[in-house]
């Protein structure tokens, strides 16, 4: 019974180091998959930005290319482009 208690408290050190390591980053991680899933599916830099408590710019150099029509208009020019031969 000593040694389980024994294994038991060091499972429990080691569990609690490792929440003690995330504790800073869980939290991160969250919102930039928030911000990330919210600029997928449409939001504005604007709203998401006012909501998630960040500046445009930082939308616009960190998360703008999630969106699905990044760049469309740069697609479909070449796509065009393309049909015209």
């Amino acid at each position: 019974m000593k040694e389980v208690k024994k294994g038991w408290a060091n499972a429990l050190s080691i569990a609690t180091e490792a929440i003690d390591m995330c504790a800073g980053v869980i939290p991160h991680i969250l919102k930039h998959t928030a911000i990330t899933w919210a600029m997928q599916n449409g939001a504005s830099r604007e709203d998401a930005a006012s909501l998630f408590s960040a500046t445009i710019q930082t939308f616009e150099t960190t998360y703008w290319h999630h969106p699905t029509y990044f760049q469309r208009s740069v697609v479909d020019a070449i796509d065009n482009r393309r049909n015209v031969r």
